[in-house]
């Protein structure tokens, strides 16, 4: 779960995402949120291309060189 949270805020950080607190979840909020998306096109092409913008293609060659280097 704390990595789950972890991953969600630098992806809201990022403007990729919006992070909602589970403590402030309701059915309203989740609406809201939604329906404002909805409406905004822009907003939703532009969270896509920051959510691009952090995809790594190459994690398997990174986890390697770290883990090589430990040995």
């Amino acid at each position: 779960m704390i990595l789950q949270a972890a991953a969600g805020a630098a992806l809201g950080k990022a403007g990729a995402a919006i992070v909602i607190e589970q403590k402030d979840l309701t059915a309203e909020r989740l609406r809201e949120v939604t329906a404002e998306l909805y409406r905004d096109p822009a907003k939703r092409i532009a969270m896509g291309e920051r959510a691009g913008a952090l995809y790594r293609t190459d994690t398997d060659e990174r986890i390697w060189e770290t883990l090589s280097a430990l040995l």
